[in-house]
């Protein structure tokens, strides 16, 4: 492009001609000294870079332009090291120096960078900042002046083939867009793989058109030849073993004599890569360089180790330390099937920390002694069906819920397993289960009021629980985004979950019930440094008058509502011995507390009771601070209602309870997986709870009335104090959503 004010046609040329124009540019932009900061062991020779800014960027990314350039600014060694280089200590620190024939050299970087992305009348102005003794702040001044914009595009030759070509949309570049010619070159291989698509992997595309520099607009015209019709040939089959040529070929997404498609081979390839045997796909489609037109694809396939073992630990606040070892055959029996028999631990150690961190939400008691499981699955493709699968489970276990319930008992699950897209899959599933309640009992007494000892002592024996699961997942990008960077190009994440279950006496239950939870989440990315994400959750339970605590709705935790711990948003009761209810003004018998009572929180325990309508959401903001450190700001959502069809019920003492908990986390990436820790704020006030306490002599439980529950503010304390009684901390492993 000229900068003088002319008009110029833009220079036709095959497909691929404008990359040599702008990867030329972009060496000239990347060339240059290794880098403006001394070679290690070098003493410096001037002062110390310890900012770079850019005023007046606004077209171009600060990520861009840094990449641009040479000059760098002070810098973590780690981001492990991130406390000590807030701090200042010299020795975790990356020093740059300032050089000025570097930041002359990178201000001409700059405007042909700018050129490139088209603004080619940008003027970049360097100045030296001092910012203190030997320290100074590098500032690119930027004036970018009016782009070129795209006035109208036209894409010739679509119609060549029947039916017409269709190009996915929006565009790498449209009318109004600005003339990038990175940009150019993306929409010319938009419009070669949408030929390729339709068995034309030998389109050639030629760019025309005018650009006029006063006018600041560009017509384009780009001119497509299809190029001969290529197809599939026999495909060549290379398994290693044990895997067989027939499992291979049988998760080809072509056929002989089919036209080529690109994604043909990126599907088989993905599809040969869902064999947990696999270890390395490689699809070479012979003849496609050579310009035949019967293209042979060689699918090379090697296997990884068929047994294994697998050990997995996590730490978080929910379960403390857990501990897990599977064995895994992932070739059974000679086929394409995976067999897993695994063992495990939760809550170890709950009991030694006895509340603090890191185990601060696995409860207290019953809840915090050791949960463990033993349990064998089987994943059987469908013959002939590949993207279907049988599944079998058999498991014994001690599961928690804090502050809930404890089950131990035995099941099983059988179901079917269907890949309907690659985004899109989906499960039905009979899961029978026996089980008896531990540490249940106060939840049957304040949610149905049922506190006799005969009949808390029937509800939780064991009992058949054997719900229907249907389960639905669409994700675009093919598995939910764990924490990770962006990648270049990316800007939406995305995914849906929506789940449904149900049991009654023709599933072989005790219970009746029918429960659905939907959930979704999404996340917008801007530049590859700061994310903004969003989800939100709605489940809704129907089903008799009495109900298990395993089959309720709960809200609050570590990836719900952060500002209050697990479990523990929505209707709850409070529990206290029989000493420390006489301490508190009650008498031991039915409603024997004074009205508006106010206890010490110290000396009761909240227990939830669940609801039946619950809805949540969440809306986090994040910023890589470096490869490894991301740190985030959120805001949580949650309501819980008690009785979803009750009428007229909203000012009932327990029957809803919403709150919104705003808060600050920091997410790094370890060697050990994604470590998460979050900080939330409770805001809320005083609130009123039934007390129930047993009975020192006969061990019945007592309703001894409401109270008043205020854990933040009920000995009027300092400001201070309030604040740090309101936070709640979490640990996890992964993003929340």
């Amino acid at each position: 492009m000229s900068r003088g004010a002319r008009t110029e046609p833009a220079a036709p040329a095959r497909a691929g001609a404008v990359a040599p124009l702008w990867v030329v540019l972009w060496l000239v932009i990347v060339a240059g000294p290794a880098s403006a900061m001394q070679e290690a062991g070098e003493a410096p020779t001037g002062p110390e870079v310890v900012e770079v800014r850019f005023p007046g960027a606004e077209s171009l990314d600060e990520d861009r332009l840094e990449a641009a350039i040479e000059t760098r600014a002070t810098r973590c060694r780690s981001p492990l090291f991130f406390l000590f280089c807030a701090v200042g200590a010299g020795w975790a620190l990356e020093r740059a120096y300032l050089d000025t024939a570097v930041v002359a050299e990178d201000v001409e970087r700059l405007e042909t960078l700018y050129e490139l992305w088209g603004y080619p009348d940008a003027e970049v102005t360097a100045r030296v900042v001092p910012r203190g003794r030997d320290e100074v702040a590098v500032e690119f001044a930027i004036v970018e002046g009016e782009p070129i914009r795209v006035a109208s595009l036209e894409i010739v030759g679509l119609d060549l083939l029947d039916p017409p070509v269709d190009l996915p949309e929006p565009l790498p570049l449209e009318p109004g867009d600005v003339y990038a010619l990175p940009m150019l070159d993306s929409l010319r291989e938009v419009v070669v793989l949408a030929f390729a698509e339709r068995g034309r992997p030998y389109a050639q595309v030629e760019f025309g058109g005018d650009v006029d520099v006063q006018t600041r607009s560009a017509a384009l015209v780009l001119t497509v030849s299809p190029g001969p019709a290529v197809i599939f040939g026999p495909a060549v089959i290379e398994p290693e073993p044990p895997i067989e040529e027939s499992v291979v070929r049988e998760r080809l997404a072509f056929e002989p004599g089919e036209p080529f498609r690109i994604s043909a081979l990126r599907e088989s390839e993905r599809s040969l890569y869902q064999l947990p045997v696999v270890e390395r796909v490689i699809i070479t489609p012979q003849g496609l360089e050579a310009g035949d037109t019967v293209v042979t694809p060689r699918v090379q396939v090697e296997s990884r180790q068929v047994q294994a073992f697998q050990v997995e630990g996590t730490i978080s606040s929910t379960d403390c330390l857990e501990a897990a070892v599977f064995w895994v055959n992932r070739y059974f029996l000679g086929g394409p099937r995976v067999f897993t028999l695994g063992v495990g631990f939760a809550n170890l150690l709950a009991n030694f920390f006895d509340g603090d961190f890191p185990c601060s939400d696995t409860g207290e008691g019953e809840f915090a002694d050791p949960d463990y499981f033993v349990q064998a699955d089987l994943r059987q493709p469908w013959p002939g069906h590949p993207r279907t699968a049988l599944l079998l489970s058999a498991f014994f276990t001690r599961e928690s819920a804090p502050n809930v319930y404890v089950q131990r008992g035995y099941g099983g699950r059988i179901g079917v397993a269907r890949e309907f897209r690659p985004e899109l899959t989906g499960s039905v599933q009979y899961a029978p289960q026996r089980n008896e309640l531990k540490a249940a009992e106060i939840y049957f007494c304040g949610t149905y009021g049922i506190c006799e000892p005969a009949a808390l002592d029937d509800l939780t024996d064991f009992k058949w629980y054997a719900p229907v699961e249907a389960l639905v997942i669409w994700t675009p990008t093919g598995v939910p985004i764990q924490l990770r960077r962006a990648e270049p190009g990316e800007r939406w994440r995305q995914w849906v979950r929506a789940g449904a279950e149900g049991a009654a006496a023709f599933t072989a239950s005790d219970y009746e019930y029918v429960r659905g939870i939907g959930e979704a989440a999404r996340t917008r990315l801007f530049g590859s440094t700061f994310e903004l994400a969003g989800r939100t959750r709605v489940g809704i339970l129907a089903g008799e008058e009495i109900l298990p605590p395993q089959v309720r709705l709960y809200s609050g935790g570590v990836s719900t509502v952060r500002g209050v711990a697990q479990n523990l948003l929505g209707p709850k009761t409070l529990v206290t011995s029989p000493e420390l209810a006489l301490a508190e003004g009650c008498e031991l018998v039915t409603l024997g507390c004074p009205a508006g009572t106010v206890v010490d929180p110290d000396d009761v325990s909240p227990r939830p009771t669940g609801g039946d309508l619950l809805l949540e959401a969440n809306l986090e903001g994040r910023v890589w601070v470096s490869n490894t450190v991301q740190f985030a700001a959120f805001v949580d959502f949650g309501m819980l209602r008690r009785d979803a069809l009750a009428v007229g019920d909203a000012f009932v003492v327990d029957a809803s309870e919403s709150l919104v908990t705003p808060g600050i986390g920091v997410r790094i990436l370890t060697g050990l997986g994604p470590v998460r820790i979050d900080l939330g704020y409770d805001p809320s006030g005083a609130r009123t709870y039934p007390l129930i306490t047993r009975d020192p002599e006969t061990g019945d439980l007592i309703v001894l009335g409401n109270v008043v529950y205020d854990p933040f503010e009920f000995d009027d304390p300092s400001g201070f104090t309030e604040f740090v009684r309101r936070l709640q901390l979490h640990v996890a492993i992964g993003q929340p959503f």
